[in-house]
């Protein structure tokens, strides 16, 4: 998805929303695989799951809006756009790994 300087702003919203919808949606893909291979889909109860499913998910939309954010800067090319990108995935393991943590501890 190429974004070109003379986008609408109702382009550039459905491109942001995009974005935090991915975000959500693979941390929420990730967490169910973590969960199903690890047999702990099997073994727990319910309420243990409920925390990891509430706090993941929106990591992971923080995570998209970050991305987002960081347009201006991926655009520049060079150094400029490699350190957007790599500081864009290091955000994201940062908060799932942090919002999968809380959630698993959660209520205890």
């Amino acid at each position: 998805m190429k974004i070109t300087e003379h986008e609408s702003a109702e382009d550039r919203n459905n491109i942001r929303l995009l974005r935090i919808v991915l975000g959500a949606g693979s941390s929420t893909l990730l967490l169910t695989f973590i969960f199903l291979t690890t047999g702990r889909a099997d073994t727990q109860e319910l309420r243990g799951m409920i925390m990891p499913y509430l706090c993941v998910p929106v990591a992971g939309a923080l995570a998209g809006l970050i991305f987002d954010m960081m347009e201006p800067m991926r655009r520049s090319g060079g150094f400029n756009q490699l350190l957007s990108i790599i500081s864009s995935v290091l955000i994201y393991v940062v908060l799932f790994a942090g919002a999968f943590i809380v959630g698993m501890n959660g209520g205890h």
